[in-house]
């Protein structure tokens, strides 16, 4: 139970910090040049990453005690799904920020890369 409320603290935290930052008008992606202002990127990331990685991780560990698996090892996985997770998003992000890969080509890629990572266990 302490690890969902740590989960739910986590994202709840990162979440009022997003919005205050959405809200506060010197925290914008880009510089006056046009250029983007890759500090200010780096804490978003930061942020939607502790997010997304604790709905992950908190999806997959109420599914998992939901069917009565063993507590010890549903925190493990849904931990290593949740960082997992969050770090495509955030590379699939940053590679579409750069112009390096469009949307639909980094979530095609991911679907495959996690697919793969399903079937290989």
């Amino acid at each position: 139970m302490k690890y969902a409320v740590i989960q739910g603290i986590i994202m709840t935290w990162s979440v009022i910090f997003l919005y205050y930052l959405s809200r506060s008008s010197f925290f914008l992606p880009l510089d006056p040049h046009g250029k983007v202002n890759w500090y200010n990127v780096s804490i978003l990331f930061i942020l939607l990453f502790l997010f997304l990685q604790g709905l992950v991780s908190m999806i997959i560990y109420l599914v998992r005690k939901a069917l009565k698996k063993p507590e010890q090892g549903s925190r493990l996985f849904s931990m290593k799904w949740g960082l997992g997770v969050g770090t495509i998003f955030i590379m699939l992000v940053a590679l579409n920020i750069t112009h390096l890969l469009s949307w639909q080509w980094g979530i095609i890629i991911s679907a495959v890369v996690i697919l793969g990572i399903i079937l290989i266990k």
